[in-house]
């Protein structure tokens, strides 16, 4: 592994993107000889050994860098294999794909839960966490510039010379912005004042970046780890408006008595699509300050994460959609419709009581077409008889609707149209079924229609979570967020579904 010419030494060993790192690693308890190749969903371990190389079902491959830095490799996934001959000699080669690459002190095992407390920064962290007055400068009329030099002069043995306008930057000290307790464990935000403080003969600044972490009650496995952290991004991406591009993530790993900090780089972390990407306008637009209403960031985010163990699969399916952000497509609207069928009973309508006569006839129905030999026509009316004396699509929507109407106290303009037209959009993607809107004419209702479901869903799911929507909706935006975005044009999108509509006398209401 010779050295690359016009970089530091330092850089030779960093797991940053476009990086190639020797190392050894232990194979079947042999000690192979192996080059990593830093690139985001292609970074890949080539290994070459004298002898032939066995991966096997091997989860996780642990290592040495030529720097002494332990790694492992996670979730490691065997390429091709091969050989090759070299002035008489054949050695052997082998590619491996892991999914996540560990290094610091220490190697470790990832099955075993010894990962006590996680700590990652999302690209929004920023502006989800705006502490605004933890950081500032301002004009000093002397007073407190006397006091600073006379520390300084303590501390390093030489004057400061103390000018007319002197100009004082500074960081409050607070780090942890808010503290909260989950059922995943307890969530900081905090904020980093970057150590050391920047500075040179001609300026200093003091950096301030926001980052969160997660201790939890007990220790976990690293796949569980992983897990927990892609919920809470997956939450704050919600409040931000778009989905969150992870920066980094770092674990604690408790060995015996001792904490030892790991690194992580993640080689297919959650991130937006950069081609349909949302823009960040303005903080203003986040659904929750936390800074400013800690009280109820800490609410909502212990409700949200509550309510997931019954609503974990609609939200996911739910929250893919939104991380479309401006992307629309027919599946985007099916999978939009598709989520409340999978909701939870207690987040349904009840179920409408049936007549005498019709629950007399849908048992009469069945016994009739039970007795019929199987098929796909058999099966599918049994199907809709058992789902007669159910809420229809419609209804769980307009429920869920109805809870984020009355929560934001403000009536959205021809609900049931934009529901019941939702709805025959889905059956027309899904079924071929009637649908006399041209929506390869009319695509932007198409993607109106798919807002307004994930809308009505991920706004029901925040306040059964705590959300104060009226709050929110009250203080007025930039339209930065999605939220903000189909409500400013639900109006003249409801409207242009009621007039094309009404030029098909079948259409219905």
């Amino acid at each position: 592994m010779g050295v690359v010419m016009g970089k530091k030494a330092e850089d030779i060993y960093r797991i940053a993107e476009g990086a190639t790192i020797g190392g050894w690693y232990t194979i079947n308890g042999r000690r192979v000889l192996g080059s990593l190749f830093i690139s985001k969903g292609e970074t890949k371990l080539f290994l070459q050994d004298e002898f032939p190389i066995n991966i096997g079902d091997i989860d996780h491959i642990n290592g040495e860098l030529h720097n002494l830095e332990k790694i492992t490799l996670v979730r490691c996934v065997a390429g091709s294999f091969g050989s090759t001959t070299t002035r008489g000699v054949i050695y052997y080669t082998a590619e491996i794909f892991p999914h996540f690459i560990v290094y610091g002190k220490m190697s470790f095992d990832p099955s075993l839960k010894n990962v006590t407390s996680s700590s990652f920064r999302v690209d929004d962290a920023n502006r989800i966490f705006n502490d605004f007055d933890a950081f500032g400068t301002f004009f000093d009329n002397g007073d407190l510039i006397d006091s600073i030099a006379s520390q300084y002069r303590q501390s390093y043995g030489r004057e400061i010379p103390i000018g007319p306008a002197p100009r004082i930057a500074f960081f409050s000290g607070r780090e942890v912005i808010v503290s909260v307790d989950t059922a995943l464990g307890v969530f900081r935000a905090l904020n980093s004042a970057g150590m050391p403080s920047f500075q040179t003969g001609t300026r200093a600044s003091i950096v301030g970046r926001a980052y969160a972490d997660v201790t939890f009650g007990e220790p976990i496995s690293f796949g569980e780890t992983i897990n927990r952290v892609s919920r809470f991004c997956a939450f704050l991406g919600l409040i931000a408006g778009r989905p969150q591009n992870i920066e980094w993530v770092n674990i604690d790993i408790a060995d015996g008595s001792e904490v030892v900090n790991l690194r992580v780089y993640w080689c297919l972390p959650p991130s937006r699509d950069g081609g349909s990407e949302s823009k960040f306008s303005n903080s203003l637009d986040i659904l929750i300050d936390a800074v400013m209403d800690s009280e109820e960031f800490s609410r909502v985010l212990t409700g949200w994460i509550d309510l997931e163990i019954n609503r974990n699969l609609p939200r996911e399916r739910a929250l893919g959609c939104y991380g479309e952000q401006n992307l629309f497509r027919p599946d985007r609207l099916v999978t939009a419709a598709n989520v409340f069928d999978l909701l939870s009973q207690d987040a349904l309508p009840k179920e409408p009581q049936l007549e005498g006569c019709l629950i007399k006839a849908k048992e009469v129905a069945k016994t009739a077409f039970k007795a019929l030999p199987p098929s796909d026509e058999r099966d599918s009316i049994l199907g809709a008889l058992g789902r007669i004396g159910k809420p229809t699509l419609r209804q769980k929507i307009s429920h869920r609707a109805q809870l984020v109407i009355d929560a934001m106290g403000v009536n959205l303009k021809e609900i049931d149209v934009v529901i019941d037209e939702s709805v025959k959009c889905r059956n027309y993607f899904v079924h071929g079924s009637n649908c006399k809107i041209d929506y390869d004419k009319n695509w932007h209702l198409m993607a109106f229609l798919s807002r307004a479901l994930e809308f009505i869903f991920l706004a029901a799911e925040m306040v059964d979570s705590g959300w104060k929507i009226s709050e929110w909706y009250e203080k007025g935006s930039s339209l930065g967020h999605p939220f903000n975005q189909v409500l400013h044009e639900w109006d003249s999108c409801a409207q242009e579904l009621i007039l094309l509509r009404a030029k098909d006398p079948s259409s219905g209401g």
